[in-house]
C-alpha cells in the first residue's frame, strides 16, 4: 500500500490526498503575489498612457489664450479646463522641466495628447496679436474707454456687456452674486493678447479677461473667504479693490485691510476717500466739502458698510491682502510720506497729530 492511499471496509481502496509542504506552499502564493502585481502593474501602465494619449482622435480646434507670467501650473490648468489634455497631476509631472513659454493665443485641439500639447507651446503662439496692457486700479468706466481707443468695437456693445445689460452675451464671473451684473472689479489687470478673431468679438475678450480674474482668485483661495474672513469672495474683492485704491507701498496693503475689517467689526463708517472718488465719478486729488456729501451708497463718508460693488480692479497682491489681512487693533490710517507710507493706529487724537504734521510737511493739502 502506497503512502497516498489507505483501505477502507474491506478491498475498497480510496486515495488520500497528502496536505502541502510549507515550501510548496509559499511558492505558490508567492506565485499567485507575482501574477497578481504583473496585473496591476499592467493595468497602471495602461491607465498611465491613457491619460498622456488619450483613446479616440483629436477633437475639435480651439483658440486658448496663456496670460503673461503664466506657470507650468497655470498652462496646465487652462489646458485641462479647456478639455485639450486630461489629467492635471500627470501633465503637470511630465511638464515640470518645460517652459517658460511665451503668452499668447495658440491653436490647439481637444483630447490631444500631452506630446502633442507641448509641441504645440514649444512652437510659439500660432495667432496673429495685438496686446493691450490694463494696470492695477482701474475703474471699469477706465477699462471700457481703453479698449475703444485700442480696438475696432462698437461702445454700445461693449458697454452692453461690460454692465451686463444683454442676456445674449451675459458675461458672469463665478464669484459674482445673482444680482450683481456689473464687471466693475471683476476683470483682471494683467498684459493680454488680443487676436484677431477677438478684435471683432468683445465679447471673447471680455471673457478671457473674467476668466483671468477667476484663475487668480482660485489661486489665491478665494473659495475659504467665508471661512477665513466672515464675508464673501465678492465682498473680499469689493475690500481688496479699496485696498488696491488706497496702499502705495506693498507693506501697507495687508494693515490697511485689517482697518477696514477692525471698522466694520466695531460699526464705524469706512471713512475712504476712493469710494467717494468713485461715487462722483472723477479722478482729482482732493475731495471738496460737497463731494464728501454725495448721496451715493459709495460714499463711505455718509454710510456704514462696504460698497456695493468693487470700486477699482484689484491686483494680485491687494487681493492675496485683503484674504490675509495683518494682525493688530487699528482703526486709522494716514499717509506720512512722500514715499507712500501710511501712519497706522487705534487712537484718533494720534491719528489727527499725524495727520497735521503730515499736512505741515506737505505731504498731502
Amino acid at each position: 500500500m502506497t503512502k497516498e492511499q489507505t483501505k477502507i471496509q474491506g478491498e475498497i481502496w480510496v486515495p488520500v490526498r497528502r496536505p502541502w509542504s510549507r515550501r510548496k506552499r509559499f511558492w505558490i502564493l508567492t506565485s499567485i503575489g507575482i501574477l497578481v502585481l504583473m496585473g496591476m502593474g499592467l493595468s497602471s501602465v495602461f491607465w498611465l498612457q491613457s491619460q498622456l494619449d488619450p483613446p479616440g482622435n483629436e477633437g475639435e480646434a480651439i483658440l486658448v489664450d496663456i496670460p503673461t507670467g503664466a506657470s507650468i501650473n497655470d498652462i496646465t490648468r487652462i489646458l485641462v479646463n479647456k478639455d485639450v489634455v486630461s489629467n492635471f497631476t500627470i501633465t503637470r509631472l511630465w511638464w515640470r522641466n518645460s517652459g517658460p513659454y511665451e503668452a499668447g493665443t495658440y491653436s490647439f485641439r481637444t483630447n490631444m495628447s500631452v506630446s502633442s500639447a507641448r509641441e504645440v507651446l514649444e512652437a510659439g503662439p500660432s495667432v496673429s496679436t495685438n496686446t493691450i496692457t490694463l494696470p492695477e486700479g482701474l475703474w471699469l468706466s477706465d477699462i471700457e474707454q481703453r479698449l475703444l481707443s485700442n480696438f475696432p468695437f462698437e461702445a454700445s456693445e461693449l458697454d452692453a456687456v461690460l454692465r451686463g445689460k444683454t442676456e445674449a452675451f451675459q458675461i458672469r464671473s463665478k464669484y459674482q452674486p445673482a444680482e450683481i451684473n456689473t464687471l466693475e472689479g471683476l476683470l483682471f489687470p494683467d498684459t493680454y493678447s488680443v487676436s484677431d478673431l477677438e478684435l471683432s468679438n468683445e465679447v471673447a475678450l471680455i471673457q478671457k479677461m473674467v476668466n483671468r480674474f477667476d484663475m487668480v482668485l482660485d489661486d489665491v483661495g478665494y473659495g475659504e473667504a467665508m471661512a477665513k474672513i466672515g464675508l464673501t469672495p465678492y465682498q473680499v474683492v469689493t475690500v481688496a479693490s479699496m485696498v488696491e485704491a488706497e496702499a502705495r507701498i506693498p507693506e501697507d496693503r495687508p494693515k490697511i485691510a485689517r482697518v477696514i475689517y477692525n471698522r466694520i467689526n466695531n460699526d464705524m463708517r469706512l471713512d475712504i476717500d476712493a469710494t467717494v472718488l468713485f461715487a462722483i465719478g472723477e479722478h482729482k486729488s482732493q475731495l471738496t466739502s460737497q463731494d464728501l456729501q454725495i448721496d451715493s451708497p459709495y460714499n463711505t463718508r455718509r454710510f456704514k458698510g462696504l460698497p456695493p460693488t468693487p470700486i477699482a480692479a484689484p491686483g494680485r497682491a491687494a487681493l492675496e491682502a485683503a484674504l490675509n489681512p495683518a494682525d493688530g487693533d487699528w482703526l486709522y490710517y494716514v499717509l506720512v510720506d512722500r514715499s507712500g507710507k501710511h501712519f497706522f493706529t487705534d487712537d484718533f487724537d494720534e491719528f489727527n497729530r499725524q495727520a497735521a504734521l503730515a499736512r505741515e510737511q506737505g505731504v498731502f493739502r
